[in-house]
C-alpha cells in the first residue's frame, strides 16, 4: 500500500496494511484534508450585544414606569419627588399660589370654605382677588402681577369657568408664565367640564393636555379618598423650609409606603384618580 505524503504505511504480522494519516488528514491512503468550521464570530459576540439591550429596555422601562406613576400622580412618587425638590421660600414672591375660579356661588363657595382655609392651615399663602387685587388697577394688571408674584396658580375647573371670558385671561396669563418661567399650574376639577369641551378655550386645552389635574373628591366621598387629595395637593405646592425633626418624620413615612403600601397599593383609587382631560373636539 503506498500512503499519501501525508501519511505513513504501516505493515502488521497477519499481512494486512494501514495508513497512519498526519494530523489533519484522513482517508484510507491518507490524502483526504480535514475542513474545520470556524466559530460563529456572531455567535460569540451575542452576549455582549443582548445584555447591553436588555439592561437598556429594563432602564427604558423603569423610567417609563416612574415617569406614568408621577404623571398620575402616585401618592409614594410624589413624596418621592417633593422630598428632593429644592426650597421655593427663597425666590422673593409674595404668595405660594394664585387661585383662578369664577365667582359664581358653588365655585365661591369652594374656594372660600374648603380651599383657602385648608391651604392657609396647611401653612401656604394664598392670593385671592377680592383680597389682594388693587382698587384703580386694570383687572389684567392685576392678574399679571398676583400670577408674577406667586409660585403656583390653581385653575378650579367647572363648567361656568371654562365658559367664562374673566377667568380667560387668568388662565392665558398662568400658561405663558409656565412656559416663560416654568410657572406651576395645579387644575383642580371640582366638576365635569365634559360639556364644555367643543367650546373651551385653545389655550385650556392645551394646559390640561400637559397638565395632569386634580379631582376633588366631593363632600361625599370617604375619609381616605379626602385625605389622598388634601395630601397630593399640598406635594404640588412649593416645597417650604422645615425642621430637621419633621424632614426626619417625611423620609419615615416615605420609608414606611417603600415596604408597607408598596407602589401599586399606593396606586390611587377609582374616586380619586386623577385623569388627564380629552380635550379633543
Amino acid at each position: 500500500m503506498e500512503c499519501s505524503e501525508h501519511g505513513i504505511c504501516e505493515k502488521f504480522s497477519n499481512g494486512s496494511e494501514r495508513c497512519h494519516c498526519d494530523t489533519n488528514y484522513e482517508g484510507r491512503l491518507c490524502d483526504i484534508g480535514m475542513t474545520f468550521d470556524e466559530p460563529d464570530s456572531d455567535l460569540e459576540l451575542t452576549p455582549f450585544v443582548v445584555i447591553p439591550i436588555v439592561l437598556v429596555l429594563l432602564f427604558l422601562a423603569a423610567g417609563l414606569l416612574l415617569f406614568w406613576m408621577w404623571k398620575n400622580r402616585v401618592t409614594i412618587i410624589m413624596k418621592i419627588v417633593h422630598y428632593f425638590q429644592a426650597y421655593e421660600d427663597d425666590d422673593e414672591k409674595i404668595w405660594d399660589v394664585f387661585i383662578s375660579y369664577k365667582s359664581a356661588d358653588i365655585d365661591q363657595t369652594f374656594v372660600l370654605r374648603v380651599l383657602l382655609p385648608k391651604l392657609e392651615e396647611l401653612g401656604f399663602t394664598v392670593c385671592l382677588h377680592f383680597r389682594e387685587f388693587l382698587p384703580g388697577e386694570s383687572i389684567a394688571n392685576n392678574i399679571i402681577n398676583a400670577i408674577n408674584n406667586s409660585r403656583r396658580t390653581i385653575l378650579i375647573l367647572t363648567p361656568r369657568y371654562v365658559s367664562s371670558e374673566f377667568t380667560r385671561l387668568e388662565y392665558q396669563v398662568a400658561q405663558h408664565e409656565m412656559l416663560k418661567r416654568k410657572h406651576k399650574i395645579i387644575p383642580v376639577l371640582l366638576e365635569d367640564i365634559s360639556m364644555v369641551n367643543d367650546t373651551m378655550d385653545p389655550n385650556l386645552k392645551l394646559i390640561l393636555r400637559c397638565v395632569t389635574y386634580l379631582e376633588y373628591p366631593g363632600p361625599d366621598a370617604g375619609e381616605n379618598n379626602t385625605k389622598r387629595f388634601w395630601e397630593k395637593l399640598s406635594l404640588a405646592m412649593p416645597k417650604k423650609r422645615q425642621t430637621e425633626e419633621k424632614q426626619k418624620q417625611q423620609i419615615d413615612e416615605i420609608t414606611d409606603e417603600l415596604y408597607i403600601e408598596g407602589p401599586v397599593n399606593g396606586a390611587t383609587t377609582k374616586n380619586e384618580k386623577t385623569h388627564t382631560v380629552d380635550t379633543h373636539v
